[in-house]
């Protein structure tokens, strides 16, 4: 199985229903992609997250 965990930084104004509709669209074309089992987390530009390809394993923030 193929999986892919990920952060999208989307605009604050967008509303919960087009954030869940643009979900549906990314794990649409994901599927396309033999991406099988994923995980997006949404948030704002406000949201920092260190700029690495991989995670360090520490962070500065919970989850």
């Amino acid at each position: 199985m193929n999986a892919l965990s990920c952060h999208a930084v989307v605009p604050e104004y967008l509303s919960v229903q087009t954030c869940e509709t643009m979900l549906k669209s990314i794990e649409s074309d994901l599927l396309q992609l033999n991406i099988q089992h994923m995980t997006i987390q949404l948030e704002t530009p406000e949201h920092k997250h260190d700029e690495s390809t991989l995670c360090s394993g520490i962070h500065e923030h919970s989850h």
